[in-house]
């Protein structure tokens, strides 16, 4: 197959991209790769440092949101970005502000979840047998790569949670007490995708990549039965439930 989804299954950008890809109808191979060890496959094909990569053919693409609109523009048909140009651009925006809210979601998650020894083989299971090997052998590494990498320092968790707060109330005003509806017009678009996906580690919906990690810490339980109390959080588990197709 020449389109390639270079990837962590357990990264929520990653997921992004595969619902991308899966709701456009588009097979792809899925190449699972190693934390820290990716960094050289990556270079190799010339797609950067982070996932997700795309490689259709002879292009690389790097990052979920230019992926998206390489998507849209290379494969016009199950649009995922609206025609009319308000909508358009307030999908746009949107994307943007939940990509930005993303990493403080994966700040406070990482920074509860390696309080948990052994944690970072949620991201290895899908590993080949090989690679899961190695994985455990630089497995203090990869810990402390992720806490350098992401900031992770408990006031920088403690403001990355307010932000995600914050985006949940705002998009609770959008939704306006209706779990049912799209962020912008009648039919999914890569707003809706971005929301429900980049929001998945948190709240563990079911169809996700998250839905089978066990147990959390109780700081994480907390808040992820707090939003699901909410309309978001039922929103996120009707998307899954209903829009969350795979080719």
């Amino acid at each position: 197959m020449s389109r390639k989804l270079y990837q962590f299954s357990i990264s929520h950008y990653c997921e992004k991209t595969r619902w991308n890809l899966d709701a456009k109808g588009l097979d792809y191979e899925i190449v699972e790769l190693l934390p820290l060890w990716h960094r050289i496959i990556l270079w190799r094909i010339g797609g950067g440092t982070t996932v997700p990569v795309l490689q259709d053919g002879d292009k690389v693409i790097a990052d979920s949101t230019r992926i998206a609109n390489y998507l849209d523009d290379t494969y016009p048909e199950r649009p995922l970005f609206p025609k009319e140009p308000g909508q358009r651009q307030l999908v746009f925006q949107l994307e943007d502000q939940f990509d930005n809210t993303a990493r403080h979601i994966r700040r406070f998650m990482y920074g509860h979840m390696l309080q948990i020894p052994g944690s970072e083989q949620v991201m290895m299971r899908h590993l080949s047998p090989t690679m899961h090997k190695v994985g455990l052998t630089i497995a203090p590494v990869i810990r402390f790569s992720i806490r350098k990498n992401y900031r992770i320092t408990p006031e920088n968790i403690a403001k990355s949670l307010q932000k995600v707060r914050s985006t949940v109330q705002e998009i609770d005003s959008i939704l306006n007490g209706d779990p049912n509806r799209y962020l912008v017009g009648n039919s999914l678009t890569m707003a809706d995708i971005a929301a429900a996906s980049l929001f998945g580690p948190l709240l563990g919906p079911p169809n996700s990549p998250w839905e089978d990690i066990g147990a959390v810490p109780e700081t994480i339980a907390n808040e992820r039965s707090m939003i699901l109390n909410r309309t978001f959080g039922k929103w996120v588990y009707n998307r899954y439930r209903l829009d969350r197709r795979r080719t």
